[in-house]
């Protein structure tokens, strides 16, 4: 099967990578919403288990600056202008995982694939993607 997301392509096989479908959803969002936010990325410090350092957090960091205020973070500021606003324990947060923004919340749907990935695989899969295709 052959799935395509902007200008990235790949094929589901046995070498798939954890979050590598959910990755490149985020990316063709991103690039939608905010094209030049790999200008925006520090991909040595990229962090998705952060909410600052997350890709989110760093892609929107410009618009928001430090001007976020707790219990609002950067990683909400950018899911808003994503058009996810973070709601969790609802299907908006499967949305995040499906997009790559987050993990997929324990007990995670079969059919996309979960099978227990952790923050750390799905950061090194945003830098993977992400540097790919700069």
């Amino acid at each position: 099967m052959t799935n395509d997301y902007a200008s990235f392509t790949f094929k589901e096989s046995d070498n798939y990578r954890p979050y590598e479908r959910e990755v490149a959803r985020g990316i063709e969002l991103l690039d939608e919403k905010l094209p030049d936010w790999r200008n925006h990325i520090n991909w040595s410090t990229l962090d998705m288990s952060s909410s600052v350092l997350c890709i989110g957090g760093q892609a929107f960091a410009s618009l928001y600056g430090t001007k976020w205020v707790m219990p609002h973070t950067p990683f909400s500021f950018a899911m808003k202008e994503l058009g996810m606003p973070v709601k969790w324990n609802t299907p908006v947060e499967h949305e995040l995982a499906r997009h790559g923004f987050m993990q997929y919340p324990h007990n995670g749907p079969e059919e996309d694939g979960y099978d227990g990935w952790t923050e750390e695989v799905l950061t090194e899969e945003w830098v993977r993607q992400g540097k790919e295709q700069t």
